[in-house]
């Protein structure tokens, strides 16, 4: 199951341009660096994909960033992603809780 989710933030450049980064996030996965050795493995860190990078006009710059400005923006993001991860998770659990309760609301109804 892929776990990856898409989120967006916006920043500035250093001149001051207003800009859209929409990058794909992928949780890492914790070490096991306990046991006998041979059951043991390093974490794997998050990972991020640069999505798209929108310009104050709608226009993708993303093909045209430097290496130096694609990797600050990755680590924007990758400094954003557990947040963002978290904000995700704590929505969709209000939803889902909202979703059982509205349910349970028809489900009475009915039965009066």
């Amino acid at each position: 199951m892929d776990k990856s989710k898409i989120f967006s933030f916006p920043t500035e450049t250093h001149g001051g341009d207003e800009l859209l980064v929409t990058y794909r996030g992928t949780p890492g996965l914790p070490g096991k660096l306990y046991g006998p050795p041979e059951n043991c493995y390093p974490p794997e860190p998050h990972e991020i994909e640069l999505v798209s990078v929108l310009d104050a006009s709608g226009k993708d710059i993303l093909p045209a960033l430097d290496d130096g400005s694609y990797e600050l923006l990755c680590d924007e993001a990758y400094e954003r992603f557990e947040s963002d991860l978290d904000e995700y998770y704590a929505e969709l659990a209000e939803y889902q809780a909202e979703a059982r309760a509205d349910a349970l609301l028809a489900e009475q109804e009915d039965g009066e």
